[in-house]
């Protein structure tokens, strides 16, 4: 891998993930917020996790198509497809498996004995029938997995499982394929299934056969996409939502900024820097329903919450589930490094 390829991807993988749990942090609804006269609130939560937050998942599936075709080139044959199927069963469909049966688990347990804090949409474990287990798997309420993060795996899965043709496209559409996926992905959302995986897979695919450099390309760019991406910013925190274009096009223009930021920074702590890298998947697979008790905990120790408040419950929820997969990820990193191998993809 070039060098400053691998500087951009090790230096985003944690901030990245950090926006993928400010998202999951939603403790008001920006608009709600500001309907209750909640400007700040409105504002802070908007920014943080909307606004800026908007190109961490298609950056993640573009990293992903970009190192999945990096040792192949052009010249994708048959068992490279097969190989790299067998390490993907490793690296994507046994945390995903395992993870949603841990979800499964905990939601017995909640229906149980703490019924209060599960989500209403969320119908009882124990009178599940025979489809809606297997459902629970791919589509639960919301169209999402039941350990409902997972979404972005389940379409990777899909992604790589149609890989041949995303390498066809990539090899002899370059430009133009690139092109078609981002108007339709601007213009048209959602016009077939797991287009946010395809489009941006599909990305990286393109810079890794034709091994042009995301990162300089990035660094080109940014000088460009900044202004704009500051004014796209300003009008979507200005009107929360910013209307149909503007948070496309806030991811779009972010993704050059956000790299160009990864290759330019050095950090003073490596050991540090590598632990909070190797934390990021384990984050990712941990935090998504520990937030939400955790917010409902939390919210309720408040009636009728002000501004400032909100951006506490807001703080201490972000901060906490943070922390506490941090931890938890030492320890059991600590006391039982191959399990913690396993459910994390071998990574």
């Amino acid at each position: 891998m070039i060098s400053l390829e691998s500087k951009a991807i090790s230096n985003l993988r944690f901030p990245l993930m950090l926006g993928v749990v400010l998202i999951h942090c939603l403790v008001i609804e920006p608009l709600v917020a500001r309907s209750q006269g909640l400007e700040i609130s409105s504002v802070v939560i908007q920014l943080c996790s909307i606004s800026l937050t908007r190109s961490c998942v298609p950056l993640f599936f573009m990293i992903s198509g970009y190192l999945f075709f990096l040792k192949f080139g052009q010249h994708f044959k048959v068992r490279d497809y097969y190989c790299q199927l067998s390490k993907r069963t490793r690296t994507l469909l046994v945390p995903y498996l395992f993870w949603n049966l841990l979800v499964l688990g905990y939601f017995a347990f909640m229906h149980k004995f703490t019924p209060s804090l599960i989500n209403s949409e969320f119908n009882n474990v124990y009178q599940y029938t025979w489809l809606e287990w297997l459902r629970s798997f791919w589509d639960n309420p919301g169209g999402k997995p039941i350990c409902y993060q997972f979404w972005f795996l389940r379409d990777l899965m899909v992604v790589v499982l149609c890989s041949p043709i995303v390498y066809l496209l990539a090899k002899y559409g370059k430009y133009v394929t690139l092109g078609v996926l981002l108007v339709a992905w601007l213009l048209v959302p959602e016009p077939y299934p797991y287009q946010t995986g395809f489009t941006f897979f599909t990305m990286g695919a393109i810079f890794s056969i034709h091994r042009w450099s995301f990162a300089e390309w990035s660094r080109r760019t940014a000088r460009y996409m900044l202004p704009v991406w500051c004014v796209l910013l300003i009008v979507n925190i200005v009107k929360i939502g910013g209307g149909e274009m503007v948070e496309p096009l806030l991811t779009l223009t972010s993704m050059p900024v956000y790299i160009a930021w990864a290759i330019s920074v050095t950090p003073r702590n490596q050991r540090l820097t590598d632990f909070l890298g190797a934390s990021s998947f384990f984050i990712y697979a941990f935090h998504g329903f520990p937030v939400t008790v955790l917010i409902k905990v939390v919210s309720s120790l408040f009636q009728s919450p002000g501004d400032m408040t909100w951006l506490f419950i807001y703080f201490v929820c972000f901060v906490g589930i943070l922390m506490t997969s941090l931890l938890l990820y030492w320890a059991l990193l600590k006391t039982f490094p191959k399990l913690t191998s396993v459910i994390m993809g071998c990574r």
